[in-house]
């Protein structure tokens, strides 16, 4: 637990989806007693097989930071939008008054194909909010952390941030920018006391909806437990990993603890791998 976390605000991107990333930095942020608000896409809820379970997205999430003796709010807005944006800040603004911490998680990743397959329509959606929807959430959070003199900005990427994968262009290039937008970030706003990084996330079994959905099938025809059913679907993947498992939504909330909080206040401008050994060896 960080005791400096306590009472400061954090915005979350991409946190409707019920084993999301975002979902889980959420609920570990209201553990360390941050002022949480949680954003997802307008009548975002995640997959069919969540929805059948009951999940609504964001109003579960605030129920479940509410139920622990948190404070959440939900701000629903389409971060490729900057309106959307806009509006969503000057609410956050209206109802809290403050920002301390930006954690931008929603990413979305697109059909497979090869350059010359991909259309303009895949490639606009995907890095409107892989990239695009990062911008303008930078640009109004350091609006308003200038004016505190403080602020923390981290930006998930991934290990195509580093290394480059065929059939999948847009994704690719929005996470490389990813990087770079953060190291930018970095740079201009630390004289006004404001940290920004990037995260290389390696493999996570939420990253994947189509797996997860696989995982998911596992478990009710199969019998099996979710850590069986994860390990027996990403089997050939578990292969090149040195620590030979996937990575767990828990951790990387640990990790954005960290990076949130005082125990990092000399780190600014990096981008942190967390895969596991993957990219030791590739």
């Amino acid at each position: 637990m960080y005791n400096d976390l306590k009472g400061k605000v954090v915005l979350i991107t991409g946190a409707a989806s019920k084993r999301g990333m975002g979902r889980a930095t959420a609920l570990r942020m209201a553990q360390e007693g941050c002022i949480v608000a949680v954003n997802g896409r307008p009548g975002k809820r995640t997959g069919a097989d969540d929805i059948a379970e009951g999940w609504t997205g964001l109003p579960d999430v605030v129920a479940e930071i509410e139920a622990m003796g948190g404070k959440a709010i939900a701000l629903e807005a389409d971060i490729s939008k900057p309106d959307q944006v806009d509006a969503m800040f000057d609410k956050l603004k209206k109802e809290i008054g403050r920002l301390d911490i930006l954690v931008n998680c929603a990413s979305v990743c697109g059909d497979s194909a090869l350059v010359h397959e991909t259309s303009k329509d895949t490639w606009d959606w995907v890095m409107d909010i892989n990239i695009g929807g990062l911008f303008n959430t930078s640009k109004a959070a350091a609006e308003m952390m200038v004016k505190q003199k403080s602020g923390n900005i981290i930006n998930i990427s991934s290990l195509h941030g580093k290394i480059a994968s065929p059939g999948i262009v847009p994704y690719n290039c929005s996470k490389f920018a990813t990087v770079g937008l953060s190291a930018t970030l970095a740079k201009e706003y630390v004289e006004y006391g404001i940290r920004a990084n990037c995260i290389i996330a390696g493999c996570f079994s939420s990253d994947m909806p189509s797996v997860s959905g696989s995982v998911r099938e596992r478990m009710r025809n199969g019998g099996l437990t979710e850590d069986e059913a994860v390990e027996e679907c990403f089997a050939d993947v578990i292969k090149i990993i040195p620590m030979k498992r996937i990575g767990k939504v828990s951790e990387m909330a640990s990790l954005i603890a960290f990076l949130s909080s005082e125990e990092s206040a000399y780190i600014t401008g990096q981008a942190i791998n967390i895969d596991g050994g993957f990219l030791m060896e590739h």
